[in-house]
């Protein structure tokens, strides 16, 4: 029977040490915008990221989570930064904008799907 790996647990400082270093990384431009997604991604999944954001947290994460964006990406915001409904980004529905005849197989319920449109080298 495999063994469950237990994770290590982060404190708010290590949160905060690595935001920190992502924001200078962005600032400066030497870390691809996909590679600070990931990255901000894996501090939003951890199992204790709800205690550990803070609003100061919060608000740095939404800055680099708006850089993101910024850069062409298009992306659902993360509740945990903008709550269940605040700021999640909007799918347009076909029928608003002419997409009537769009093939059902293209849909995913009934709205075009978000596509980046960032290439990723």
């Amino acid at each position: 029977m495999a063994e469950k790996i237990k994770q290590k647990e982060h404190s708010r400082d290590e949160i905060k040490t690595f935001l920190d270093e992502i924001s200078s990384m962005v600032a400066a431009g030497s870390v691809p915008t996909f590679h600070t997604m990931l990255a901000l991604n894996s501090l939003l999944n951890l199992p204790e990221a709800k205690a550990l954001f803070d609003q100061e947290l919060i608000k740095q994460a939404k800055e680099i989570w708006a850089n993101i964006k910024l850069s062409g990406v298009q992306l659902v915001d993360p509740p945990l930064l903008f709550g269940e409904t605040e700021g999640v980004s909007v799918l347009l529905h076909l029928e608003d904008y002419g997409h009537e005849g769009e093939e059902e197989e293209d849909l995913v319920d009934g709205r075009l799907p978000v596509q980046s449109t960032q290439t990723v080298n």
